[in-house]
Parts: C-alpha cells; structure tokens; sequence
C-alpha cells in the first residue's frame, strides 16, 4: 500500500510546519501520478511538497 501525503516546509527556517496524509493507492505508479497532478495544481504554493511512501501492511505481508 502507497501512502500520499503532503508537506509545508517555511522557507525561512525549513522546518516542517504540517504533514498530512491525503490518499492511499495500491498502485506506485497510480500514487506516483497523483502526487505530479497535485503538485502541478498546486503550483500556486511552492513551499508544499506532494509524496507518496510505501508502507508495508502486517495484513499485506501475509498475502504474499
């Protein structure tokens, strides 16, 4: 499972201020793809940082 999330990052400091989970895709690619039309949208805001992480399931590990 892909987890699609989403940073604000002040640009004075570089710290982090929110991280929020936005989507989940089975697919890397599908998460890959969601993540470029967001940030394309979203272009207005050049301190957010649209990404996906891959995070393995107990329940996914038991189907394989």
């Amino acid at each position: 499972m892909w987890v699609i999330k989403f940073k604000d990052i002040d640009p004075d400091t570089g710290k982090i201020s929110q991280e929020q989970v936005l989507a989940y895709s089975m697919n890397p690619l599908h998460a890959d793809m969601i993540c470029e039309a967001l940030t394309l949208a979203d272009f207005d805001q050049p301190n957010r940082v649209y990404f996906s992480l891959h995070n393995v399931d107990k329940n996914e590990d038991d189907k394989i």
